[in-house]
């Protein structure tokens, strides 16, 4: 009986690993640790983009695995002010093979820990994945994050080694996948080529967390979902940490916009239009309670800066939330057209 109940066991997790991608295996099997050995000086002295190959360790059921992939450096702000910066890997689709069932979902881009001072980087990762969650909430066409520490060993010299807190965020590929669209890189779309609820979803959001660093003109910071289904564009937002949820040490105001403060919130519309966000607003005040529990469950944080955040939410709910209603913050003039 125990051995036909360990090879029932064991067959088990291989028909749930086969519905696996690798965000899928870190998720369900809440993995924690991942190691990467690779080019440390190519990636954090040179920040190089061209890739150099990586090899990727993780634990499954104990067992520790051993993936191969290529690793470069990428984006654009945060290369330039990080002490360390932040990563896309790309896997071999033959190496996935061998741990999970969906190889096809293979390119991820890591939120590294940016700054030398780690206290800092927690705080700041964990406020930023906390954003990735809310929105989550919002709407399914949104990227899945995890949280993980990552061990990064130099390949040429071992006693070189950098041990971080991370982002991972879910693959492009995944989310096309997991939505049935397709990322379109395309400029000049018009209002009526997107779903309507998405959009205003979007800009209320951004307006809720105080981020102004998107664009869609020029597809900064926001992807370009086709629906098929829908004949529509979904708008897909990434990449939160100039938000003044997060609020990091190296934040850059939008000072041509009007903010002056980390704290002011800027309304970002992309079409000369005034949204009727009446259902929106019903919709984020519904959302509240969820919003809540996710910065509750922020432990790294420090708690005068968890008072901060409260504040800056309850400023939204209580005063913010009545002035788009009456559409008194386009009469102020704060809108701004891209």
């Amino acid at each position: 009986m125990l051995f036909s109940l360990t090879i029932s066991t064991a067959f088990s997790q291989s028909e749930v690993a086969n519905d696996y991608s690798f965000f899928d295996l870190l998720e369900k099997e809440q993995i924690q640790n991942i190691e990467i050995f690779a080019d440390l000086e190519e990636l954090i002295v040179k920040k190089s983009r061209t890739e150099t190959p990586a090899r990727v360790f993780i634990r499954v059921d104990g067992k520790r695995q051993m993936l191969k992939a290529n690793v470069n450096v990428r984006g654009k702000f945060r290369t330039r002010v990080c002490d360390f910066p932040p990563l896309k890997i790309n896997f071999k689709k033959s190496s996935l093979q061998t741990l999970v069932g969906k190889p096809e979902f293979d390119k991820y881009k890591i939120v590294t820990h940016c700054l030398e001072n780690k206290d800092e980087a927690i705080i700041n990762l964990q406020k930023e994945a906390a954003v990735y969650k809310m929105y989550n909430e919002v709407t399914a066409y949104s990227y899945r994050v995890h949280e993980i520490k990552i061990t990064y060993t130099d390949i040429h010299d071992p006693s070189w080694e950098i041990t971080a807190p991370a982002i991972i965020i879910e693959s492009n590929k995944q989310l096309e996948d997991r939505m049935n669209g397709e990322f379109v890189d395309t400029l000049g779309l018009t209002a009526d080529q997107f779903d309507t609820e998405s959009l205003e979803n979007l800009m209320l959001f951004n307006y809720m967390i105080g981020n102004a660093d998107w664009d869609i003109q020029v597809g900064r910071n926001v992807k370009m979902l086709w629906v098929e289904e829908q004949k529509l564009f979904v708008p897909v937002a990434y990449d939160f940490d100039f938000c003044s949820f997060v609020a990091p040490s190296y934040l850059r105001l939008f000072t041509s916009l009007g903010q002056k403060k980390w704290n002011d919130r800027i309304f970002v519309s992309p079409f000369n239009s005034e949204p009727t966000l009446n259902d929106n607003l019903m919709y984020f005040e519904e959302l509240r309670p969820r919003f809540n529990s996710i910065i509750r469950s922020m432990d790294r944080i420090y708690e005068s800066d968890m008072q901060r955040i409260r504040v800056f939410m309850n400023t939204f709910y209580n005063k913010h939330v009545d002035s788009l209603r009456s559409l008194e913050v386009f009469e102020e003039r704060t809108q701004v057209l891209r």
